[in-house]
């Protein structure tokens, strides 16, 4: 699936990468603090789940707004992924 194909809404305190991986069927979403650009976690396919989900870095500590941010980019991963497969199956 192209790069171009997922967006995501900004946020003040971290960013989104995408991260392309030859022979993966789906990208892995690098989250990192904007300042520092540590890294803080990953969003990536989880097969038992058949879905994306959010991986954080060792100790890691979120608010509930970055923790709100972050639903919303796995949501939208998700979303984005499956309205793909439908049009892929037109």
């Amino acid at each position: 699936m192209p790069e171009e194909s997922y967006s995501f809404s900004k946020s003040h305190f971290m960013r989104i990468d995408v991260d392309e991986i030859k022979g993966r069927k789906t990208p892995i979403f690098r989250i990192a603090e904007i300042t520092t650009l540590g890294e803080l976690g990953e969003i990536k396919w989880h097969t038992p789940w058949r879905a994306f989900c959010f991986f954080p870095e060792g100790s890691c500590v979120f608010d509930s707004g970055c923790l709100a941010k972050i639903v919303e980019w796995v949501r939208a991963a998700n979303e984005q992924y499956k309205s793909a497969r439908r049009n892929e199956s037109i």
